[in-house]
């Protein structure tokens, strides 16, 4: 029987942390928390595979979250997740022992990936050292921002355009059950449709 990883998400958008845990939790055992120091609380009561967190949020940051964890879980794989204008680069990323670094806005399926190389679910096509794998390597792995049209993003107090992958996410995880999505969400269902309509979203098919 495989047994799922645990996987640890802290982001303090609630929306925005509602959808990744829906993305998740088909493929790992998730446990969400809204801060660093939620986030660092977290690591005494459960031994994660891998941890996501933002850098920029209340509390406790990523990095102290990072740090946290490299003492007291040092087998855990730590991704962080950043905005353009933070104030970590990858190379301060790498130094300090992150294995992944992640610039929002992202596309979902690459965490995804990003997850399971850390957790160790792809030895078979993902070989250390592989300087050919993009998608998993023992050096920092780095998601290139993914290219947003202007005025294309609706003023909803998320940050720049990371929401169009979530709303994205949550709709494929609940199989375009739009009342679930919104609720998955947190935010009404109007404004669910509002966004669908603003990202120019369609089901599959």
């Amino acid at each position: 029987m495989t047994i799922r990883k645990s996987v640890l998400v802290a982001e303090d958008e609630e929306h925005l942390r509602a959808a990744l845990k829906l993305s998740l939790q088909g493929s790992y055992d998730v446990t969400d928390v809204a801060d660093g120091r939620q986030g660092i609380e977290a690591l005494t009561a459960t031994e994660f595979s891998v941890i996501v967190t933002d850098v920029v949020m209340p509390d406790a940051d990523g990095i102290q979250l990072l740090l946290a964890a490299k003492e007291r879980r040092p087998q855990a794989a730590v991704i962080l997740m950043t905005a353009y204008g933070d104030r970590v680069s990858p190379e301060e990323a790498e130094r300090i022992g992150a294995f992944g670094y992640l610039v929002k806005p992202f596309d979902v399926d690459e965490l995804r990936s990003m997850i399971d190389c850390a957790a160790g679910l792809r030895a078979a096509t993902c070989e250390p050292h592989d300087a050919a794998s993009e998608s998993c390597r023992t050096d920092l792995v780095v998601s290139p921002e993914i290219p947003v049209a202007p005025g294309s993003i609706p003023d909803s107090g998320a940050p720049l355009a990371i929401e169009a992958s979530y709303v994205e996410a949550a709709l494929a995880a609940t199989s375009w059950n739009l009342d679930e999505a919104a609720e998955a969400l947190g935010m009404p269902l109007p404004d669910l449709i509002d966004k669908i309509r603003a990202y120019n979203l369609r089901p599959p098919g």
